[in-house]
């Protein structure tokens, strides 16, 4: 066995059920997620709570439903961010650097390359491709629109993974929104790597040509009939999603001093003396091939026009799998495959990252647990890495800064694990998959008058309401909707509500209607409800398989007469060729409650 291809899936603009790593690695998983509540088999959370009205039963307003509804908010946000910022922004750069690019002129290969990228991107903005453009910009656009699988790129050479371009939620049912999905998507694909290595097939005549162009278009993105554009995209990308993980435009403008050289050498070189080596890496990887002293960060550097993003928790995944170093092998060669590994010649080496594992270095007793009976520490160097995961969630900035709090809190204290990695996958979802579920309109007529339902309950977690209310306050400080200032009076009656129950005070009536009345509240706020969904979080290119986080079914939980709906988290590894989307995930977990499983 070789020691295979390394990579982890983090495109940020975006099988069993139940963590099928007992069949892929060996193990008997004892915790996948969630309790064993039992499930709610007719919808998400809102069903649930429709089904209380119904039948008279009164609300029990779980610390999940209000994570949820935070996490629907965003979603609606991010929207209108797409419509109003996002894809203006993106044609009126791609625009302009097609202006400039016909006003040079110019006949020289660097050139024709930016002007075929600048096509494939217009083309893909516009609905269709320009009289103009070339066999090689046609035969790129035909993969795009058949996104089938992984082949050569016709306009770059290197291996490009086209099923990603596959348009799906609610994209598929906005004109406008699928185009700007195909642009921004393929402006984070096309890496412009500067380091030739057999690791990654790029000679050194293509590294130099990526170099080139990587500084004429970020020259072009300065100018003043692009620039504010340009930072207007980039700049609520960064507060959203993280900051550039790759080199930025302005980096490649202070890397490539005129009259160096070598432009691949500059960029290099500025690299490694300013630490902007990638951290989280994107693309496959093989490891046999890399020459010595080579690292595996050092050639996936490289310049995209909308820079890949880094994250926290993907440098924290990152953290747990192993790289070229090897450093995560398993102590037996001959005994039976441990939990998260994949086959080399020296032995079972660790691939794939656990949810479980950010969830434990996070505050979680329940999954440290899980992390103990999968013996992980019997991986070499396991404890280094886990540090080094704890120093990545340290240094996170931007909004992601601002909901650590909210899922450590959501960690703490004994609560469920399902919590925090239901809130946690809901981020993953909104930053990496970027594709929002299609939505029904939510009547806004006055309801009749209901019988009361006594009885009502909140969840209590104090600290977490807090700090999600500090969350919310941080997006009505910087984001002009009143939604979010709807939600924070909401969650500041649930505070009020959550300090009475911890003094040992009952619930009054006006307590109890607003919480039995909270879930149409919510609904009324977010636009919708809510349904299963799955996200990729980790690739493995060895045995082309990617391990999937999914929401499944909504557990239910009872305290007293109240009834609620809790967060249950799945995990899985399926085939590339065969990983679940929304639809069929949902297909899935329907035909398993048909069956009463």
């Amino acid at each position: 066995m070789c020691r295979g291809w390394l990579s982890m899936d983090i495109n940020k603009w975006g099988g069993a059920v139940l963590l099928g790593l007992a069949a892929v690695c060996g193990v008997s998983p004892a915790w996948a997620g969630s309790s064993d509540a039992q499930t709610f088999k007719k919808g998400g959370f809102y069903a649930l709570y429709a089904e209380n009205r119904q039948l008279g039963i009164p609300h029990l307003i779980t610390e999940d439903l209000l994570l949820q509804a935070y996490s629907l908010l965003r979603l609606q946000d991010l929207a209108a961010l797409e419509s109003d910022q996002l894809l203006p922004a993106l044609t009126s750069t791609v625009a302009g650097l097609r202006l400039l690019l016909a006003e040079k002129n110019r006949s020289d290969a660097v050139s024709a390359k930016a002007v075929a990228y600048v096509q494939v991107l217009s083309a893909l903005l516009e609905g269709e491709a320009a009289a103009s453009a070339g066999e090689s910009v046609r035969a790129e656009l035909a993969l795009i629109e058949e996104h089938a699988s992984t082949t050569a790129s016709p306009l770059w050479g290197g291996l490009m993974d086209y099923s990603r371009f596959k348009v799906q939620g609610r994209y598929s049912h906005d004109p406008d929104l699928k185009r700007y999905f195909l642009a921004s998507r393929y402006a984070s694909s096309v890496l412009l790597a500067v380091l030739p290595s057999a690791a990654t097939g790029l000679s050194a005549e293509q590294a130099e040509a990526n170099a080139a162009l990587a500084v004429q278009l970020s020259t072009l993105l300065a100018h003043p009939s692009v620039a504010p554009h340009y930072y207007r995209l980039t700049d609520a990308l960064r507060w959203h999603f993280g900051a550039a993980d790759d080199l930025s435009a302005a980096d490649v403008r202070v890397a490539a001093t005129p009259g160096s050289e070598s432009k691949a050498s500059a960029l290099l070189a500025y690299a490694e003396d300013s630490d902007r080596l990638p951290k989280v890496l994107a693309q496959a990887v093989n490891v046999d091939a890399l020459e010595p002293g080579v690292s595996v960060a050092a050639v996936q550097l490289g310049w995209r026009l909308l820079p890949a993003r880094w994250s926290a928790d993907a440098q924290a995944q990152q953290s747990l799998v192993f790289d070229e170093r090897d450093e995560l092998l398993w102590d037996c060669q001959d005994c039976t495959q441990p939990a998260l590994s994949s086959g080399t010649g020296r032995g079972w080496q660790k691939s794939y990252p656990s949810h479980t594992e950010l969830m434990a270095l996070l505050g979680s007793a329940e999954a440290q647990q899980q992390v103990d009976a999968w013996q992980l520490r019997r991986f070499s160097a396991y404890g280094q890495r886990v540090s080094a995961a704890k120093a990545a969630f340290d240094s996170a900035g931007g909004l992601a800064a601002e909901q650590l709090p909210v899922l450590r809190a959501a960690l703490a204290g004994g609560k469920a694990t399902a919590s925090g990695a239901g809130f946690w996958l809901w981020q993953r979802y909104i930053a990496q998959l970027y594709q929002k579920q299609s939505s029904s309109p939510y009547s806004k007529n006055i309801n009749l008058a209901a019988a009361h339902r006594a009885g009502a309950m909140l969840s209590r977690n104090t600290a977490l309401y807090d700090a999600l209310y500090r969350l919310v306050g941080a997006h009505v400080a910087r984001e002009s909707s009143p939604l979010w200032r709807d939600f924070s009076a909401l969650l500041e009656s649930c505070r009020s509500i959550s300090v009475s129950l911890d003094r040992g005070a009952s619930l009054g009536r006006a307590d109890e209607v607003f919480l039995n009345d909270l879930d149409l509240q919510l609904l009324r706020l977010t636009g919708r409800a809510d349904a299963p969904l799955v996200v990729n979080l980790h690739r493995n290119f060895q045995e082309m398989k990617v391990m999937q986080g999914g929401l499944a079914l909504p557990r239910v939980l009872t305290e007293g007469e109240a009834r609620g709906a809790g967060f249950a988290v799945r995990e899985m590894i399926r085939p590339l060729a065969d990983a679940y989307d929304n639809s069929s995930w949902r297909e899935h977990l329907m035909s398993k409650a048909g069956e009463g499983s």
